[in-house]
């Protein structure tokens, strides 16, 4: 573990990014019902089950998602998330 993932926490770092770009659906609603609302509104998932699985961020159906490896994009419409906010997400996980 590096000590830059170290230091990404969801309040600081990912927090602001799901604010920017999945408020509408995962903070001000619970669309399939997964709330980004709080670490463990995020850590307990959705509908289709945990979302994060801890230290593999390839393996993490969040990741999956915000990165397009999966077989829906999110956010859905829009611009898809900046590398940046990747990398952010990419070792909050890690």
């Amino acid at each position: 573990e590096t000590p830059q993932a170290a230091a990404v926490t969801y309040a600081k770092d990912l927090l602001p990014i799901f604010q920017a770009r999945c408020a509408t659906c995962h903070i001000e609603q619970t669309k399939g019902d997964f709330s980004a609302a709080d670490h463990g509104a995020a850590m307990a998932g959705g509908k289709s089950g945990a979302v994060v699985v801890a230290g593999d961020p390839e393996a993490s159906l969040l990741y999956q998602m915000v990165a397009g490896i999966a077989d829906k994009q999110m956010p859905p419409k829009g611009d898809p998330l900046s590398a940046e906010e990747l990398a952010t997400v990419r070792s909050w996980i890690a």
